[in-house]
């Protein structure tokens, strides 16, 4: 039974909001899209939209759409846009699950991918307390009070996606926070270290070379699991990832949580931190920061340089390996041994998320650095506390389980090419580059040879794909472009973007578009709401969203048509690329112009591109600049002349034979 009329009924739509609900509605009907901005959608009456979802709920099957189908390959053919629930809000209002289905109807994408909805440590989401709670924070507190808790909230939230038939994934990640509360509850599941009492040393008996072992791990975790549980019992509680509704049994959880976590720093026990991305081996105890209360870690890179600016420095990796030494690579003739308790643990996450929820698929993060981590080709023993391809492997086929939900699509958070070795690892998807690269002549160029090799890929071997991501969430990083694309790049370019990625992949080669929430209107404020409490800053530039909207409809338009064309004829220049997209119709085909990125931003006045066979052939068609879909009726023959290109413009022709 839907929760939307539930949620209606609650919230008590007036007049108003059903004439906004039933305008919705028709728009979504009739287009599949509505032509609000997301921006204008979080800012629109709750109830209004617990409304639209609730005569939707009556018109239509809230079931996955993907529910049905054979295997994963649906994602190949879906869009994704990445959704943090907590940036969702508006002003002063902080985001909820509501808020988060509020924007959906003008995402204009098949396939959501949320962020982190768990509860987390110093307001960083990737910091999980545990993968198996939601936070409450982002429950709208009335429906809560009404009996609709955090948990119910999302399944709403599943439910809207599934309306307006668009799948719904999440991140699985491989570190929690350090003192998560999973990482309480199950201490064999992670490495530990143990401080003298002088907090200047590990305590005598330990040294570094033995902390990576198995034997320490379960010693270690022994003695933690003693102190949890003392600490559990003198507050009556069970459990610590517990989630009750009862506000009163709520804090007594949270406070023997936290009274579980002094209690092991004051007996010196700590969870050991994740390595850098390009560190070998576990870090190793340095010293004791008294004033902060904290140890600190040397982090090495395999030659021994200091990595520790590229750290993680509040978050603990499961240990999916015992033998790892400290800052070195390890011994091959001594290679690590597989810990399958928390390669079990980490497979079986997803299992709530899927069968509880209804989610459709998953990414797993922080797997960017897997084929470079290994002592061996076939991916079985690490040289650091990453996740190896053999793990990941495993981790795919439970996460699917065991071949019972063959739809359950995997996607890897790899900004990389190498779709076949991740393909390899269980993986339908990577993350692509694009995002990192400007729209020139070397990435029009990448970009066909990628298409090209996505569709040459051998029949037997499982069908993978990159995505084209015009945006992620961490983009705004100091590590990555420092400020948001929206911000940097402004319209021109970002609709250049969302053009090449629209129209430089078909069929075989299809690339799925990634993007992210507030793209379309160019709100900005993604990374930041990552790592602190906060919301987007909306922008609202409907102008920029409305053309968006019409790359995508003119991408659908020829949907059918694309799923069996493939990229024919292509030129890539300083300034310049073209390339038609051929089908099995040889007298129909479209040719797509862009005028790239450079320095001198030059225009270009005249183009002639060549349609080869007979000269004296006349076509005819239509041609698009994209200021609306109506497009302008055109006749060539022997060549296509393209003139007045502006810098950054880009235009689409569909072209025919014509017969008299």
């Amino acid at each position: 039974m839907s929760l939307w009329p539930r949620i209606a009924e609650i919230l008590a739509p007036a007049e108003a909001d059903r004439e906004l609900a039933g305008r919705l509605l028709a728009e979504l009907r009739a287009d599949g899209l509505v032509s609000d901005t997301q921006s204008a959608l979080a800012a629109a009456p709750d109830a209004a939209l617990a409304l639209f979802y609730a005569i939707l709920s009556s018109e239509r099957s809230s079931q996955s759409p993907v529910r049905e189908v054979r295997d994963a390959s649906w994602a190949l053919r879906a869009d994704f846009c990445h959704v943090n629930v907590r940036a969702c809000g508006v002003g002063a209002r902080p985001g909820t699950f509501l808020q988060a289905a509020k924007i959906l109807p003008a995402l204009g994408v098949r396939a959501v991918h949320l962020a982190p909805f768990h509860p987390c440590h110093f307001e960083v989401i990737y910091a999980i307390e545990s993968p198996a709670m939601v936070d409450r924070r982002l429950a709208d507190p009335r429906l809560a009070a009404s009996g609709l808790g955090a948990r119910e909230q999302l399944r709403a939230f599943v439910e809207a996606c599934h309306l307006l038939r668009v799948a719904v994934g999440y991140d699985l990640v491989p570190h929690l926070a350090q003192y998560a509360r999973t990482v309480l509850e199950r201490p064999e599941l992670f490495r530990w270290i143990a401080l003298a009492d002088d907090r200047r040393a590990l305590e005598e008996g330990l040294d570094p070379e033995s902390i990576g072992s198995r034997a320490t791990r379960l010693e270690l975790a022994s003695r933690v699991r003693d102190v949890v549980a003392g600490v559990k019992e003198r507050a009556a509680v069970a459990d610590l990832e517990a989630d009750p509704d009862d506000a009163a049994e709520t804090e007594r959880v949270e406070r023997a949580y936290y009274a579980a976590i002094r209690a092991l720093i004051d007996r010196g026990l700590w969870p050991l931190l994740s390595h850098a991305w390009n560190g070998v081996g576990l870090p190793e105890f340095h010293r004791y920061d008294r004033e902060g209360n904290y140890p600190v870690f040397r982090y090495r890179s395999e030659s021994g340089e200091d990595v520790g600016e590229a750290a993680y420095s509040v978050v603990t990796p499961f240990a999916f390996h015992d033998g790892l030494p400290p800052n070195r690579r390890p011994d091959p003739a001594r290679p690590p041994e597989r810990n399958e308790e928390a390669v079990e643990y980490f497979s079986r996450v997803f299992d709530l998320w899927r069968d509880g929820f209804g989610f459709d698929f998953v990414r797993i993060d922080s797997v960017d650095h897997v084929l470079d981590s290994t002592l061996d080709e076939a991916g079985r023993y690490p040289v650091s506390d990453r996740p190896t391809p053999e793990v990941l492997r495993s981790v795919s086929s439970r996460i699917r389980a065991d071949g019972r939900a063959p739809a359950i699509a995997v996607l890897a958070e790899r900004m990389g090419q190498e779709f076949e070795a991740y393909a390899g690892m269980g993986f339908d998807l990577t993350l692509g580059s694009d995002m990192l690269r400007r729209v020139d002549r070397p990435l029009l160029e990448d970009a066909f040879a990628l298409s090209d090799r996505i569709a040459a890929a051998p029949a037997h071997a499982r069908k993978a794909s990159v995505c084209f991501a015009l945006d992620t969430h961490d983009t705004g990083s100091p590590r990555l472009w420092g400020q948001p694309l929206a911000a940097l790049m402004g319209r021109e370019r970002l609709a250049l973007r969302r053009f090449v990625a629209r129209f430089s992949s078909c069929g075989s080669g299809r690339r799925p578009l990634y993007e992210t929430m507030g793209f379309r209107d160019r709100s900005t404020g993604l990374y930041e709401a990552t790592i602190a409490v906060r919301n987007l800053d909306w922008r609202d530039d409907a102008a920029f969203s409305a053309l968006c909207a019409r790359i995508d409809r003119l991408r659908e338009r020829f949907g059918t048509f694309l799923e069996g064309a493939w990229l024919a004829e292509r030129m890539a220049a300083d300034g310049l690329a073209w390339w038609f997209l051929r089908g099995r119709d040889p007298g129909r085909f479209l040719v797509a112009v862009a005028s790239l990125e450079t320095a001198d931003g030059r225009d270009l006045d005249r183009i002639a591109i060549p349609l080869g066979g007979d000269p004296m052939v006349q076509h005819e068609g239509r041609v698009w600049d994209f200021s609306d879909l109506e497009g302008a009726a055109l006749c060539v023959r022997g060549e296509l002349r393209v003139e007045g290109l502006r810098f950054l413009e880009f235009r689409l022709y569909e072209l025919r034979q014509a017969f008299y």
